[in-house]
């Protein structure tokens, strides 16, 4: 399963900020809405998940937390700094870093975080017509890549518990669908489909199992959200440029969250043909 909308300013770019981010006072953050209850509430200790140049993933608790950078792709759970990759905010993280979050901060081995302002994650517009998305899933479809393996090519068909953690990588390939499909305004979602998200827990990594939770309720990267808008317009146009920008999200997730909302309306429209 990244801009959402800010509550107040959020953390502009990098500014001032010399070559490499000094991280030892701490760093403002701005924080997604959906992680205040953990990072007003009590220190919690967790551990470092994963490290990359715009990413940083915590494990807390069964809930990872993003930190990312202001160029990062901004996930529904993360903190975003008021540093650019190119600054090298996360250089000196290591994976199984000792993690600390509450009490309005967050620590990542020596990398520490001041939680400033707030913002609300992306939610896709709720509107559009069977038709109008029906039309637009279409035109979508005939813009994606094949199916990723090793997923089967026939989504629709496929048992929504068939695709929990299909797949390698910190976010699976199957949940990148499943997660589409969940946040797709025109679907009637199953209780077959629903029931991934407590399954997930157990049966498919910590960061797809908190990106399939947010999913559930309505929320997803921005670059999805855009695609979701502009599927539910009067017009089919902003599609290609909306699928280009997904596609560009990860190694397979973009084109497998683009096949699961593909695959969520085809489901849709078939239960409708069969009412």
């Amino acid at each position: 399963m990244s801009a959402g909308q800010p509550e107040s300013a959020e953390p502009g770019p990098a500014g001032n900020v010399p070559a490499v981010a000094d991280i030892s006072a701490g760093l403002p953050a701005a924080a997604s809405a959906l992680l205040r209850p953990l990072l007003t509430g009590a220190r919690r200790a967790g551990r470092v998940l994963a490290v990359f140049p715009t990413a940083v993933y915590l494990a807390v608790e069964g809930e990872v937390v993003a930190v990312v950078t202001s160029d990062g792709l901004r996930l529904p759970g993360s903190l975003v700094v008021a540093a650019s990759s190119g600054t090298c905010p996360f250089a000196a993280v290591r994976v199984g870093d000792r993690a600390m979050v509450g009490s309005g901060a967050v620590q990542a081995g020596v990398l520490r975080l001041v939680v400033r302002r707030w913002w609300r994650p992306a939610e896709p517009v709720r509107r559009g017509s069977p038709a109008q998305w029906s039309a637009s899933a279409e035109t979508v479809g005939r813009l994606l890549p094949p199916v990723p393996a090793p997923l089967p090519a026939d989504l629709v068909s496929t048992a929504p518990g068939d695709l929990l953690g299909l797949g390698p990588g910190l976010t699976p390939a199957g949940d990148d669908v499943l997660a589409g499909m969940l946040v797709t305004p025109q679907l009637a979602r199953s209780p077959e489909l629903l029931a991934v998200v407590p399954a997930a827990a157990t049966r498919t990594t910590a960061l797809s199992a908190t990106l399939l939770r947010h999913a559930s309720l309505g929320y997803a990267v921005p670059p999805l959200v855009r695609l979701l808008d502009a599927m539910s317009g009067t017009t089919t146009t902003g599609i290609g440029r909306a699928v280009d920008d997904l596609l560009a999200v990860g190694h397979t997730s973009g084109a497998a969250l683009a096949h699961g909302v593909v695959t969520a309306v085809r489901a849709g429209t078939s239960a409708q043909k069969v009412a």
